[in-house]
């Protein structure tokens, strides 16, 4: 399924004006399992892009080994990334809910903490949240490392640790999925589409 969403979709949207991320990530421990980080500018610009022949392409392609397809809509919290180009190995993604009460200091908390990651650890390289559309205390998040051993570094930081201990006290789910090593380049858009919201 990726091959063929590089192969058939990647070159037409690093075009399209609208479309802003397309990253992906297979589980470590679920191979036939792929989830995608899909950012648009607006509703219109996704229609764009599934309208377009590549997308057409892509879907006949992918149909004889696709098994399911759910889609999770969401808001954008915070998208931040260094560079376009650069490359990432080791991903991983997040699953947490807040208490009731502590939503909006939750939100805040990692608004706060991917901006200070992306610009000042050097092997962070992507940090995104987005909490799911009407739902502001369902929150999932995309990260980018360099590599696993960038991504170590960054958990073993201080500062991480200081916000795992405060989030600790704050969240009543707290889940991650690691995603098997490869290849992810940096989006080349024009910075503003990758700033904290």
């Amino acid at each position: 399924m990726g091959a063929y969403a590089a192969q058939l979709v990647g070159p037409k949207s690093m075009r399209e004006e609208g479309t802003y991320m397309l990253y992906g990530c297979t589980p470590t421990d679920n191979p036939d399992v792929n989830i995608l980080l899909e950012v648009y500018r607006s509703e219109a610009d996704y229609e764009l892009h599934v309208g377009s022949k590549e997308f057409a392409q892509y879907e006949a392609a992918r149909r004889p080994i696709l098994r399911d397809l759910h889609f999770v809509y969401t808001e954008p919290i915070v998208m931040m990334s260094k560079d376009p180009g650069l490359v990432g190995t080791a991903v991983r993604l997040t699953y947490v809910e807040p208490e009731e009460d502590q939503v909006d200091a939750y939100r805040q908390m990692v608004k706060e903490e991917y901006t200070r990651a992306v610009n000042y650890d050097d092997g962070v390289l992507v940090m995104v949240a987005n909490n799911e559309l009407g739902n502001p205390g369902r929150i999932h998040s995309y990260l980018l490392f360099r590599d696993k051993s960038a991504e170590k570094a960054y958990y073993s930081s201080e500062a991480y640790e200081a916000f795992a201990n405060k989030a600790k006290t704050m969240l009543k789910v707290n889940h991650h999925i690691d995603g098997a090593p490869t290849r992810t380049t940096i989006s080349s858009k024009p910075g503003y589409t990758i700033q904290e919201r």
